[in-house]
């Protein structure tokens, strides 16, 4: 598989009200940027800009101080681009 980051990309509970949780698969041990997008494309919040383990990696996100809006997660490494929509209530 030439991807990064597999298929099974998951935010629970989606919608949300104040934190979610995004769970995703690495195919190896790599560098993984992840921030939350408005839905203009304007970063709102940094998550994270760090080396995540290979396999399933989970991490909480905190969205308390966002407004009830659709926003995008943008979750990146140096070879792959995945987005998945999110809802907060």
């Amino acid at each position: 598989d030439y991807r990064d980051i597999k298929k099974n990309l998951r935010l629970f509970p989606n919608p949300f009200l104040s934190n979610t949780t995004l769970e995703f698969e690495l195919s190896g041990s790599i560098n993984v940027s992840i921030s939350i997008l408005d839905v203009f494309g304007k970063t709102v919040k940094n998550i994270s800009t760090s080396k995540f383990e290979r396999g399933v990696n989970r991490i909480t996100i905190d969205l308390s101080e966002l407004k009830p809006d659709i926003y995008f997660c943008l979750i990146k490494t140096d070879a792959d681009v995945q987005i998945a929509k999110l809802l907060k209530r």
